[in-house]
């Protein structure tokens, strides 16, 4: 356990002479290059071809696993470096043991090689979260068991959207129909009136959230909410089971 294969590969061919190659980032890129393998290097089937190609080049002796090995891993950290490697620099063919051999060299292609994947850009999400205080109490709602931040207290707050991309100080797109199953037409002044705060950005692990926040300072308690809306006490809502970045927020503005 936390010994990975090229790890295990490395110390059995240093202290048992054992004819196993190692695989680190240097030696795939090594490889990579030398046999022009133009597939992302984070696919598996990549990583198996550079495994087998690992194994086909090491030494028929085991006494030379030690020194082969070191050598694998030096020339790779300090000759075919990931940037500026040694055979890109002026009179190239002094510094490389491989050049006439290397396919990446052959075909210009040592800048380039080897490929990753791309990581695609998480999703952005916007939001606008409604914050109603009265009478020394805050209006929470209270999540469905499954799904994001599942069964804690939030905020009312409108249906997330997707955006391509995020701009400064960009809100979601709010109205006074949004939260109407839970404010009386008669607020609707209220609410388009309502103090408005820059976005704040939560980051999860497939998507990214910008919510912004309106602040109703209210008169009186709000009558007839849906189940699962409350008024709870601002002095204890730090107590209750919440969001970090919806706690966050409360302190920062209320608590």
């Amino acid at each position: 356990p936390g010994i990975g294969k090229s790890t295990a590969a490395a110390i059995a061919a240093f202290c048992f002479l054992e004819r196993t190659s190692i695989l680190d980032a240097n030696v795939k890129r090594l490889f990579a290059r030398l046999y022009g393998i133009s597939e992302p290097l984070n696919l598996t089937k990549t990583n198996q071809q550079l495994w087998s190609i690992a194994q086909r080049a090491v030494p028929a002796s085991k006494a030379d696993m030690p020194q082969y090995t070191q050598g694998l891993m030096d020339f790779g950290a300090t000759v075919c470096k990931p940037s500026k490697p040694r055979c890109l620099e002026p009179s190239p063919i002094s510094h490389c043991v491989f050049q006439t051999h290397c396919q990446a060299y052959r075909q210009g292609q040592v800048d380039v090689i080897p490929y990753k994947v791309k990581k695609s850009q998480s999703p952005i999400v916007l939001s606008e979260m409604l914050l109603c205080i009265a009478q020394g109490k805050v209006l929470l709602e209270k999540r469905p068991s499954s799904g994001i931040w599942g069964g804690l207290w939030s905020l009312p707050e409108t249906s997330w959207q997707r955006v391509d991309q995020f701009k400064e100080g960009q809100r979601a797109k709010c109205s006074f129909e949004d939260f109407q199953h839970i404010l009386p037409n008669q607020l609707e002044t209220v609410f388009n009136q309502g103090q408005l705060f820059a976005p704040r950005k939560h980051l999860f692990t497939h998507r990214t959230l910008y919510f912004s926040v309106r602040v109703l300072q209210l008169k009186k308690l709000l009558p007839k909410l849906p189940i699962q809306y409350v008024w709870q006490p601002i002095s204890g809502v730090d107590q209750l089971g919440l969001p970090t970045p919806v706690k966050q927020l409360l302190i920062d503005l209320v608590i």
